[in-house]
């Protein structure tokens, strides 16, 4: 009997910041969120990530550090034509834009630039640890410290 390797969906999404300001989309299904989305086959972590963020904002960015990892174990509902997602692992990731002219895609129904310390007072729970993560990264925006500590969240521990 032939084993089967365990599927998981990857995706990739950026914390993307201007001026001391983090954009934030509006998921109307899923509330505010960081821009972001699943890796397409052939492509890497960054390459993704990159190309979700101009999809879904029409920013250009530049990838900072990674800030987290995050794994969902269980399926999700899914969307655009996929009835299910796979186990889920998320790659957070803290960017910086010059550009604040934010397209949004059919995707997301608004945006803000938010301060960052302001931003927790209106995301959900599953998305604040993610934030928490991103936020302890010791970060001089002007001076980037590239050797920080990448932090692996659960998802199921998390209440999510």
């Amino acid at each position: 009997m032939k084993k089967q390797l365990p599927m998981h969906t990857v995706s990739a999404a950026g914390f993307i910041i201007n001026d001391n300001k983090l954009l934030l989309v509006h998921n109307p299904l899923k509330g505010w969120e960081t821009p972001g989305g699943i890796i397409q086959e052939g492509e890497s972590v960054l390459e993704a990530l990159k190309r979700e963020i101009f999809e879904e904002v029409q920013l250009e960015v530049e990838v900072l550090q990674l800030s987290s990892v995050m794994s969902v174990v269980n399926k999700q509902k899914g969307y655009n034509g996929v009835e299910t997602i796979q186990p889920l692992i998320v790659f957070d990731f803290i960017c910086s834009t010059n550009n604040t002219n934010v397209m949004l895609s059919d995707e997301h129904d608004d945006f803000m630039w938010i301060e960052i310390d302001r931003a927790k007072d209106i995301i959900k729970k599953d998305m604040m640890a993610r934030f928490e993560c991103m936020m302890n990264q010791g970060i001089d925006f002007l001076k980037v410290n590239k050797y920080s500590t990448v932090t692996v969240l659960d998802h199921n521990k998390l209440g999510g």
